[in-house]
C-alpha cells in the first residue's frame, strides 16, 4: 500500500502563478488609488476656477449696479500710461459711480502680459488684480442690448482656466454669464 506524502512545501510552478496573481491585483489596486488623485486634483483645481470666477463677477456685477454712466468698448485703454488693446475677446468695460460728491471710474480688463482680470479704480490710481495667480481669463465681454430699457442692464461674460491645465482630455473652463440691471442710471 503506497502511503500519501504530506507535502511541506509549495512548488517553483504554485509560487510563479500566486505572485502573477499578486502582482495583478496590486497593479489594479495602484492604478485605480493614482486615478483617485488625478480626479482629486482636478476637483480642487476646477473648485478655484469657479470660486475665482464667482468673486470676480460679483465685484463687477456689484460695481455695475450703482454705475451712473457705462462704456463698453473695443477701443485701447490707457491705464497709468500703459495701453491695452480691447478686442472681441477681452472687451473693455468702463463705468462711473458716485461716492458721496466724488465721482470714481472703474475700467476692467485683461492684461494681456498675465492674462489676469484688473480694474483700475480713479480713486487708488493703480490697476487691481481681481483674479487670482492659479487662474488666467479666456475671455472677458460686456454687452448692453441694443432695445432701450429702464433701468438699463448690461450682459457680463466671463470665462477662467487653470493657469496649469490638470488634464490633456477635458476642457478645464468655467464660463459664468450674469445680468445686471443698473440702478444707478436713471
Amino acid at each position: 500500500m503506497r502511503k500519501i506524502r504530506n507535502k511541506k512545501g509549495m512548488t517553483i510552478i504554485e509560487l510563479v502563478v500566486a505572485m502573477t496573481i499578486f502582482l495583478v491585483v496590486v497593479t489594479l489596486a495602484v492604478g485605480g488609488f493614482v486615478s483617485l488623485l488625478n480626479l482629486q486634483t482636478q476637483s480642487e483645481t476646477m473648485t478655484g476656477v469657479q470660486q475665482n470666477a464667482r468673486i470676480a463677477i460679483e465685484q463687477i456685477t456689484r460695481q455695475a449696479r450703482e454705475a451712473l454712466k457705462v462704456t463698453i468698448g473695443q477701443n485701447n485703454i490707457t491705464v497709468n500710461g500703459t495701453t491695452f488693446t480691447c478686442t472681441a475677446t477681452y472687451n473693455c468695460f468702463s463705468l462711473t459711480i458716485q461716492e458721496s460728491l466724488t465721482l470714481r471710474t472703474f475700467t476692467f480688463y485683461v492684461d494681456p502680459a498675465d492674462s489676469k482680470l484688473k480694474v483700475n479704480d480713479s480713486s487708488v490710481g493703480y490697476p487691481l488684480t481681481i483674479t487670482s495667480e492659479d487662474v488666467r481669463v479666456t475671455q472677458l465681454n460686456f454687452t448692453q442690448p441694443p432695445v432701450n430699457k429702464i433701468p438699463p442692464i448690461v450682459d457680463i461674460s466671463l470665462g477662467l482656466a487653470p493657469r496649469v491645465s490638470t488634464s490633456a482630455f477635458t476642457q478645464d473652463q468655467t464660463t459664468i454669464n450674469t445680468t445686471v440691471i443698473m440702478t444707478g442710471i436713471k
